[in-house]
């Protein structure tokens, strides 16, 4: 695996997040606490992955989300346990890195902010970590050698791929982590015609059958008639107030596929949310059983 701290905004955490690994890994016990979200599932199981993978001895509990709790709740309510909880609050705000709460009993785990510099520029803009990714930054340093770990590895930016700044604006940590994947060969990146059983709902107007004569027709085409014909297909989508520019433009050139998956992650991430309980207790078994199966298939549940 090639080290997350390759990537630039990164390079200055990297002291701070090896402390904290080493803090972890130095923990007898160790209790996940998450909430019974699809992130929530994707933030625990690579630290589960990693666990694992060096032998350590864990325990993990499923926690109400916040739809199911008080508004003036702000914080995940951590029970007394002899050992270490390490809280993956994947519903708070951001913080700065230095505001990260750890101790010999709690690790407090929020999403960080973070600025990002970009090349030949002085324009910056502020994004953030979520804590999948903050998550499966510590696998790696825990165990970065490890099967199981290295299974997990092309997960790691679905959920910047949720969060809801990409309802708005383009995200550059999840540009950057997506690049770094598929540099390393942790995943691909293809247009939408190579995705075998994308779900379009995700791109209003656009049309499936249109998609299937240029997905039949994709092989034989070179690369600049597949750039026009991908763009005027996509033509009528776009600016399409239900979806964001950022979203649309990632959904028609970087569709991310792991393994020897046929469906993209996007699409699945989609299927996933679409078909999420409501209720607190079908949510919390159903999070128990897609994160056993993820943590066993390495694949995300196939609808």
């Amino acid at each position: 695996m090639k080290s997350f701290f390759h990537i630039e905004p990164l390079k200055s955490m990297k002291d701070w997040f090896e402390n904290l690994a080493s803090h972890i890994t130095k923990a007898e016990s160790i209790r996940i606490i998450v909430p019974a979200t699809l992130e929530g599932i994707l933030s625990t199981v690579p630290l589960e992955a990693a666990f694992l993978d060096t032998k350590k001895s864990f325990s993990r509990r499923f926690v109400p989300s916040k739809v199911h709790q008080s508004p003036d709740e702000h914080r995940i309510k951590v029970p007394n346990f002899k050992g270490l909880s390490i809280v993956l609050d994947v519903e708070s705000e951001h913080i700065r890195v230095e505001n990260i709460e750890f101790d010999d009993t709690l690790v407090y785990l929020q999403p960080l902010e973070i600025e990002v510099e970009f090349k030949r520029s002085e324009k910056h803009r502020i994004s953030s970590l979520d804590v999948v990714f903050l998550a499966s930054l510590l696998a790696s340093l825990i165990a970065p050698n490890g099967k199981k770990t290295r299974a997990i590895r092309p997960m790691s930016g679905l959920g910047l791929w949720s969060r809801s700044v990409m309802d708005n604006t383009i995200d550059p940590m999840y540009t950057l982590v997506r690049n770094h994947l598929q540099e390393e060969g942790s995943l691909r990146v293809v247009p939408l015609p190579e995705v075998h059983h994308p779900v379009l709902e995700m791109i209003p107007e656009l049309s499936p059958r249109m998609l299937k004569r240029l997905s039949e027709r994709w092989e034989h085409m070179n690369y600049e008639e597949r750039c026009e014909s991908l763009s005027e297909f996509a033509l009528v989508g776009i600016g399409n107030e239900q979806i964001s520019t950022a979203r649309f433009e990632e959904l028609i050139w970087h569709r991310v596929l792991i393994g020897e998956s046929e469906i993209d992650a996007a699409s699945s991430i989609f299927k996933l949310k679409r078909s999420w309980p409501s209720d607190q207790k079908s949510a919390t078994l159903l999070a128990s059983k897609y994160a056993d199966e993820l943590l066993s298939s390495n694949k995300l549940p196939n609808l």
